[in-house]
């Protein structure tokens, strides 16, 4: 039995319900056509004064999970659950620097 891997890279901007700003570009790379899951989740631009670059987001940043759901590995449907927070919530990022330093960030989402 062959096994079907297909991967899909997606540029979106991250903007949250009811108007709450993140203000993050990034590319989105996935596995799996049914059931897709999260191979790569890299930073590609930060909106200058937005929630996250207050909590020190840059380009070239790459997420390795969002909230518990690490990347690679984290289910897509999840993923999207995650990333969406209303004004005044927080959302906890757990990121790869380019220097390969790992930190958790908090974006707190306006």
């Amino acid at each position: 039995m062959k096994k079907i891997v297909l991967f899909t890279l997606l540029t979106f901007t991250v903007i949250a319900p009811a108007q709450a700003e993140i203000g993050l570009k990034a590319s989105i790379s996935t596995k799996g056509l049914f059931n897709a899951e999260l191979t790569e989740f890299i930073i590609e631009a930060v909106t200058e004064g937005s929630p996250a670059q207050k909590a020190g987001l840059k380009a070239g940043d790459i997420v390795i999970a969002i909230a518990d759901c690490k990347i690679p590995g984290c289910d897509a449907s999840d993923a999207k659950k995650l990333m969406k927070r209303k004004a005044g919530e927080i959302l906890p990022l757990t990121i790869k620097k380019e220097d390969g330093t790992e930190q958790v960030i908090a974006i707190h989402v306006e």
